[in-house]
């Protein structure tokens, strides 16, 4: 039986971060400066009626609840959303953070159903 060998041509330069808790307070700069989104995995916990909304910022100190989020991906209760953006990815220049809540748009006044806030992967460049 013949094995498996070889060299890989290139480093592997991706990395796969888990926020189990995501919520309103969100995670800011997530990879130290600029990056590249190329998937991302969203499950919301909730079980009340609600939506959560997974938003998407290119700035690596935003201001949540008045920064206008780059992009927004709402999420029912108990469902799942996952996304690859291939081949090119989706670039956040300045930087990359996230933060969820139950405000449609900009504002984060509603925050995540008490104890089930979404859990969240992101697959980026490192």
């Amino acid at each position: 039986m013949a094995g498996l060998s070889g060299t890989p041509v290139a480093p592997l330069d991706y990395a796969t971060t888990l926020d189990a808790d995501m919520d309103e307070t969100g995670d800011k700069d997530v990879r130290n400066g600029a990056t590249t989104l190329f998937a991302f995995d969203l499950k919301s916990a909730a079980t009340a009626a609600i939506i959560n909304y997974l938003k998407f910022y290119d700035d690596r100190n935003p201001s949540f609840g008045t920064d206008l989020p780059d992009l927004i991906i709402p999420v029912k209760a108990t469902e799942r959303v996952r996304c690859s953006i291939l081949p090119s990815g989706l670039a956040f220049a300045n930087g990359l953070s996230v933060e969820a809540d139950g405000t449609e748009g900009d504002g984060n006044g509603t925050t995540t159903e008490a104890g089930k806030d979404p859990i969240v992967h992101l697959t980026t460049t490192i």
